[in-house]
């Protein structure tokens, strides 16, 4: 009973520190102050880069137009809504304090769009070759070892003192073969991998092989549960079957077509020899090839910058990227970037023909979709920006490197790295009212590298980062982040809402709700100076972890100095509500309620200047504090440290 009316209570506290904390009083929306300045227009379907662009019926077309074109102090540019530009705008003019340059939207509908992708013809796209079924068996199949005696994909099988090793000097079209050496007891030498076909699918085996006089080699491949084997004629026998190969004093071919089973997808090939004591045989250049069908996986030439990856888009649905060639054809609604021969490989959602079934495929080809380019006093209002590719140097979607720099209710989404970037260079500059999502590899927000100072994020809805939702990273500065909703996906066993690292300083988070995610709300590395008040923190979707619990917590701190929490709520999960180790000093929390199964951690070392007093916990049973490396009750708790404690 006391558990229910505890979990209500909180609930209820819970909600009002949310109607506080996220004003569901409308906060104020900062726009620049503006003198009259010249309006321009942008229209992508009927404008004409020859007229003035002065007015709604002689406006522009391209954003190249806006791009070359100079600016003044208090000039507006609009785009019509509606409109998709596939260009990058790159901001060619900076306005000044008491008068921004203005890039927004006009008429009536959907905010307009700046696309980083291109549409990929469906008739530029040709039939699926044949692929490699095992991507185990790539590289000529004893190519790739981790050691001298360590095969990457091949499982050792060795008994008494027979042996398989690598060979270097008796090889067959590339560096490597591989050895079996049986001892004079005839003990087992022999090699296994684990193979994945598709059922009832026309199969090629091809493998290179070499033996002594009258010496015999052997394979076998036989479904993972070893019901049926493969026999010499291509057919399915009972299990132990194997195909001894015939006598071959130099390097031969064998190679046998057959249907894969129709019961069975996983397989284990393994090879060995028939009794022969005191003998080697070789084995090279192992390949399995399925003919797939043509019908559902398409390829098209494709060529991208050196390290760079890609991502593909079907009627506006992202598709998943599969790991391997030969993968995206059993996964529908996914693709496949072959970065050696460029080649897409597409795989459509509903397994229909690429070349005929009408939809739309969509292949990023820009980096950034808005770039301020250093210029300052610029405000971006009511655009979208989506689709963009990039490697780890840069950053996708909306890239600020100027000074007071506005992004007012704009969105931006579906990009490689990052939605928003507040970059090198950039100062005070405000992101407001404003949904970012969707990155591929990294987070959706990040504010990035020595110098930048004074940055806000208000007001906004952030999520779906591949990892962590915001990064701050790099001698940063007085950031703030507030009235935000930032909420992760907790599939991803790193997700944090927001990860601090790199002698950050300053850094404020209040106001915000914040939930979903894997391990928590906070992890600092290195920081000093941060506070936070006022959160609703919903740390209960934990990742179930495979360390020890102490790991996680909803805010992790790592030699960390002078942190201040106030007047948060922590709804907590399996984790501890605040974790600090590696001397994390000068720590505060007061006023905030604890609802969860573990509270405080503090390890050795941190404990200097740090206080807890007059906060609020509830629900946990046994030993919720962790206090110096020892788990203790509440009551202990109070003891240790004379300042846990209920008022």
């Amino acid at each position: 009973m006391f558990r229910h009316l505890m979990e209500n209570f909180v609930q209820r506290i819970a909600r009002i520190v949310l109607i506080i904390s996220l004003g569901f009083v409308p906060s104020e929306v900062i726009t620049p102050q503006e003198t009259a300045g010249v309006t321009y227009y942008v229209d992508a379907m009927v404008g004409a880069d020859g007229n003035d662009g002065l007015s709604i019926g002689a406006p522009w077309k391209t954003v190249a137009k806006v791009n070359r074109s100079a600016f003044s102090p208090g000039d507006t540019i609009l785009f019509k809504r509606e409109g998709k530009w596939r260009e990058k705008l790159v901001v060619p003019s900076s306005g000044t304090a008491g008068n921004y340059i203005t890039f927004g939207a006009y008429g009536i509908g959907a905010d307009p769009i700046f696309d980083g992708s291109i549409i990929k013809a469906n008739a530029d796209f040709s039939a699926w070759v044949p692929t490699v079924v095992s991507e185990r068996l790539r590289d000529g199949g004893f190519e790739v070892w981790d050691s001298a005696t360590k095969p990457r994909y091949w499982h050792k099988v060795e008994l008494g003192t027979s042996a398989v090793n690598k060979e270097t000097v008796d090889v067959h079209g590339g560096s490597f073969s591989l050895k079996l050496t049986v001892d004079p007891s005839n003990s087992l030498a022999a090699a296994v991998c684990s193979l994945h076909m598709k059922k009832s699918t026309a199969v090629t085996l091809t493998l290179w092989y070499k033996t002594a006089a009258g010496k015999t080699a052997r394979i076998k491949l036989a479904d993972s549960g070893n019901n049926a084997c493969l026999k010499s004629d291509g057919t399915w026998g009972i299990p132990g079957t194997a195909i001894n190969l015939p006598t071959a004093m130099v390097w031969t071919q064998f190679r046998i077509n057959f249907t894969s089973h129709s019961l069975y997808r996983d397989y284990t090939l393994m090879v060995s020899r028939l009794s022969s004591a005191s003998s080697s045989i070789l084995f090279a250049d192992v390949s399995v090839v399925a003919i797939e069908p043509s019908d559902n996986v398409y390829k098209a030439a494709w060529t991208m910058g050196a390290g760079l990856e890609p991502m593909i888009w079907e009627n506006e649905m992202r598709l998943v990227d599969a790991l391997f060639r030969n993968s995206v054809y059993r996964t529908p609604g996914s693709f496949y970037y072959d970065s050696v021969n460029h080649y897409l490989y597409v795989h459509a959602s509903d397994s229909s023909h690429i070349a005929t079934n009408g939809k739309a495929y969509e292949i990023p080809s820009e980096t950034e979709n808005i770039d301020d380019d250093e210029n300052e006093y610029i405000s971006f209002n009511h655009l979208i920006g989506r689709k963009t590719y990039s490697d780890d140097s840069t950053l996708g979607g909306i890239l600020l490197t100027g000074r007071h720099n506005q992004v007012l209710s704009c969105v931006s989404h579906g990009h490689r790295r990052h939605c928003l970037s507040f970059y090198i260079g950039s100062d005070s500059c405000l992101a407001d009212g404003c949904m970012f999502y969707d990155s591929a590899v990294t987070s959706p927000v990040t504010f990035y590298q020595s110098g930048i100072v004074g940055h806000t994020l208000k007001n906004s809805d952030i999520y779906n980062g591949k990892s962590r939702i915001i990064i701050i990273h790099g001698n940063v500065q007085n950031s703030i982040i507030e009235r935000c909703t930032i909420h992760g996906d907790s599939a991803h066993s790193a997700a944090w809402a927001v990860e601090t690292f790199g002698n950050v300083s300053g850094t404020m988070i209040r106001y915000n709700y914040i939930y979903g995610h894997a391990r928590g709300l906070l992890l600092a590395t290195n920081d000093e100076n941060l506070s936070m008040y006022c959160n609703m923190i919903d740390s209960s979707h934990f990742f179930k972890p495979t360390r020890t619990l102490n790991y996680f917590a909803a805010i992790h701190l790592d030699a960390c100095a002078n942190s201040v929490f106030y007047n948060n709520v922590f709804y907590n999960g399996i984790g501890h509500a605040l974790k600090q180790e590696n001397n994390s000093t000068g720590t505060i929390f007061k006023n905030n309620i604890v609802y969860g199964d573990n509270y405080i951690s503090v390890e050795s070392g941190s404990e200097t200047d740090s206080e807890f007093d007059y906060n609020l916990y509830f629900n946990a049973t046994g030993t919720p504090f962790n206090w110096l490396g020892t788990a203790c009750s509440f009551t202990i708790g109070k003891s240790i440290r004379g300042k846990m404690r209920i008022p």
